[in-house]
């Protein structure tokens, strides 16, 4: 098992979190879009959807470019092949479907890795304090 990042495991309250105290720091901010990847809109969509996820978990750092960009770049080719194999004659279907189920293991590892699936996001714990106000909250706190 890899080790997890300091963030994850404050972020879930583990005890283990006292074990790293080598860890090293990642550099803070919001990791850019590689221009290679800016020339197809789609995947650059899909980068700031995968950023803007991790970012409300506040453990994203510009360390994790490299990370982002291949699970950008997975995500669209899943995306791509799910289409593709839409109407697609049995034979021909069950290749392509192997590709989509290589594809989906990529992304759960890389979700388990920055708690994005389902059974590691419940153990992330958020500040309630610092998260910002919704348009919803603002207007339910005005009375407006």
């Amino acid at each position: 098992r890899y080790p997890e990042p300091k963030a994850v495991l404050v972020a879930r309250g583990s005890r283990e979190r006292n074990a790293l105290r080598d860890e090293v720091v990642p550099t803070g901010g919001r990791p850019e879009l590689p221009k290679h990847l800016a020339c197809n809109p789609a995947i650059a969509a899909i980068h700031k959807e995968l950023c803007d996820c991790i970012d409300a978990m506040g453990i994203l750092s510009k360390d994790d470019a490299l990370s982002l960009e291949n699970a950008a770049c997975n995500l669209y080719k899943l995306r791509e092949l799910q289409l593709k194999s839409i109407g697609m004659d049995p034979e021909e279907a069950a290749a392509v479907e192997m590709l989509i189920d290589k594809y989906e293991r990529r992304l759960m590892a890389f979700q388990d890795r920055f708690a994005m699936s389902p059974a590691s996001r419940v153990r992330v714990r958020v500040n309630k304090g610092s998260k910002a106000k919704t348009d919803l909250d603002k207007f339910l706190a005005n009375g407006e």
